[in-house]
């Protein structure tokens, strides 16, 4: 059967989907995959004979479309490849799944259960979805993305299979490549450690942060004495660079590849000839794991538990707190549900793979302690009550918007929906009917922002009881005696309601 696979995510999810994959192509089947531009040149390395098209833009974007020379000749190379069944792969759907599905009317799609994805809230209403797959698999939104994958499959195939754990194969010259590589560094094969703790100011909530990683990474330092390699983007070499700077002397033991981006041969050469990954869920962290290699990741509750590695050893931490999982849509002032991961907890969890490179693989769920949900609940009432003034503040300026302020049109009140201010503005004869447009225009704005703003209020509303009852549990038992002395304090305060 000759499958179109459409893929629109990124890296790490390729990798958990490449046992699917791989069993299609055992049992006969002849995918064609859709893959975007950064995952092409991994989706070649995993599967070379498989007919391979890229996805033209932005597939979560609300404005994608394949009507451009570049979609054209993505359509056409779909029709000429005649396919017998669309599988939209992903959890989340995007545009790029229902441009297919509208292309392919007479085409047999089965996708997963969940959702088109709604967009980003900063930009107003939720994209609406335009399609209804003919053929879905029921799945939990919380199930592993493996398990997922393996569901999608057995669907395929008509039978119940367990897939294998993702796997990848090195080629014997990106093998050497990076063994020159390393010795032009001082650095030999099997003697170092890979890390990818990099960000940006948008995926900052997704890290632990410099101060935690600084300490972590010192201490690893110190324990191994081994060489550690940064990996990550450019973008992302400015947060290495402030690592290494708090490491002090322990910085000349480290180098960092975010600077000049690596292809995917080269980032696969370098985490096959490491002793391990620690770091942050993302894509080098499955191929880590898909290389067999021990693996460390510090993990939020965006997500959770969907993306864990596939690894045969090493540990993942993350703390337990009851608004996970939150899509990364996060209502307290941080994300605490990876940056209060404790340090000398993800230290011991290394010692354990030092102790034990071969060990089993270890996923630790830290419960938040009662301050902390104490906090989150605080932040929270405060996010709600701002969120109100601003549906409030938004509301008063819908109800007085837009108005002239006499008949001949040249003065009027231009709203400034960022900041909340309306002020007058001269209107050049002649431009009225420009000017009521642009009026429209953001009156539509406000309309969107205040649809937000409520979304975001009737939220915060469902969770605050969920918080308080979190406290109430935690607070229902006094900690267990192993506990520090401050803790315990802390405990009897608040039980106290002081």
């Amino acid at each position: 059967m000759r499958l179109l696979i459409s893929n629109p995510d990124a890296l790490g999810d390729f990798v958990l989907r490449q046992p699917m994959i791989a069993s299609l192509v055992a049992e006969g089947h002849q995918p064609m995959l859709v893959v975007r531009d950064f995952v092409a040149p991994l989706a070649r390395l995993l599967f070379p004979h498989l007919p391979l098209l890229h996805c033209p833009g932005d597939p979560y974007s609300s404005s994608f479309t394949l009507d451009s020379l570049a979609g054209e000749e993505m359509v056409s190379r779909i029709r000429g490849f005649t396919p017998d069944l669309l599988v939209a792969a992903s959890y989340q759907y995007t545009r790029l799944e229902e441009e297919l599905v509208l292309m392919l009317p007479d085409t047999p799609n089965l996708a997963l259960s969940g959702q088109l994805y709604p967009g980003d809230p900063g930009e107003g209403r939720p994209i609406q979805p335009r399609i209804e797959f003919r053929d879905r698999v029921v799945v939990a939104v919380d199930a592993p993305e493996l398990g997922k994958n393996e569901q999608l499959a057995s669907r395929i195939l008509g039978r119940n299979i367990d897939l294998p754990v993702p796997a990848v194969q090195v080629p014997e010259a990106v093998r050497q490549t990076t063994t020159t590589r390393l010795r032009g560094l001082g650095i030999e094969r099997g003697r170092y450690w890979v890390a990818c703790v990099g960000d940006t100011s948008h995926s900052a909530i997704r890290n632990w942060g410099v101060p935690n990683w600084a300490i972590f990474l010192e201490g690893m330092l110190k324990r191994t004495g081994a060489p550690l390699l940064f990996v990550g983007t450019p973008e992302e070499s400015a947060t290495v660079e402030r690592i290494q700077e708090s490491l002090g002397s322990l910085a000349r033991q480290t180098v960092n590849c975010c600077e000049t981006p690596d292809s995917i041969d080269a980032l696969i050469g370098l985490l096959e000839g490491s002793a391990g990954y620690v770091g942050k869920d993302t894509g080098p962290m499955h191929l880590a794991a898909a290389l067999g290699k021990p693996v460390l990741a510090i993990f939020g509750g965006g997500h959770w538990p969907r993306f864990v590695p596939a690894a045969r050893t090493g540990a993942v931490l993350t703390v337990t707190v009851p608004c996970s999982p939150c899509n990364w849509r996060c209502h307290v002032q941080d994300s605490w549900c990876l940056k209060a991961v404790p340090v000398e907890e993800a230290l011991a969890a290394f010692d354990r793979i030092l102790q034990d490179p071969a060990g089993p693989f270890e996923i630790l769920e830290i419960q938040a302690p009662p301050p902390l949900v104490h906090r989150m609940v605080r932040e929270s009432s405060d996010r709600y009550l701002t969120v109100i003034r601003q549906y409030a503040q938004l509301l008063k300026e819908l109800q007085h918007a837009p108005a002239a302020d006499d008949a001949s049109g040249t003065t009027g009140r231009t709203l400034h929906p960022s900041s909340g201010v309306a002020g007058p503005t001269a209107h050049p004869e002649g431009n009225g009917v420009s000017e009521m447009a642009a009026l429209r225009g953001q009156v539509l704005d406000l309309q969107a922002q205040l649809e937000e703003k409520a979304t975001e209020a009737a939220t915060l509303r469902r969770l605050l009881p969920v918080l308080r009852d979190e406290i109430d549990h935690l607070l229902s038992a006094p900690p267990a005696p192993a506990q520090s002395a401050p803790w315990q304090a802390i405990w009897r305060k608040l039980s106290q309601g002081k």
